[in-house]
C-alpha cells in the first residue's frame, strides 16, 4: 500500500507539471478489516469499517500533502521506509500517533 500511495503521489505530481496546475495529494493508510460492496442499485463501490474511518482521520490530521499512516502501519513498514512523527489523533482508546512517510515523492 505504501508503494501504491507513492505512485499515486508521483502520478499527481507529474500531471501537475504537465498541465501547469497545482494539485497535491494527502493519503491516509491503516491496516485491518473492512467491508465493501456496491451501494444501492448503482455502480458506486464503497468500503467502510474502523480501518477506513481511522485512515480518513489520519489523513485529515495532516495539513500538508503527503502520505500519513497509523501507528500499526508504521510498525509494519518502518524497516522498509522512513517516517517522521506527524502528531496524534484522538481515538476511542486514547491518543494515537500519526506518522508521515518521508522521501522525495511523499
Amino acid at each position: 500500500m505504501l508503494d501504491f500511495a507513492r505512485e499515486m503521489v508521483a502520478t499527481v505530481n507529474r500531471f501537475s507539471v504537465q498541465h501547469g496546475v497545482v494539485l497535491r495529494l494527502r493519503v491516509g493508510i491503516d491496516s485491518g478489516s473492512v467491508t465493501s460492496g456496491l451501494i444501492g442499485g448503482s455502480a458506486a463501490y464503497d468500503m467502510w469499517g474502523d480501518s477506513v474511518t481511522l485512515a480518513y482521520r489520519v489523513q485529515s490530521a495532516g495539513h500538508d500533502a503527503g502520505i500519513y499512516v497509523t501507528d500499526h502501519v508504521y510498525d509494519i513498514g518502518r524497516d522498509a521506509a522512513t517516517f517522521a512523527e506527524a502528531g496524534t489523533i484522538p481515538t476511542k482508546s486514547g491518543e494515537q500517533p500519526v506518522w508521515r512517510l518521508t522521501g522525495s515523492d511523499s
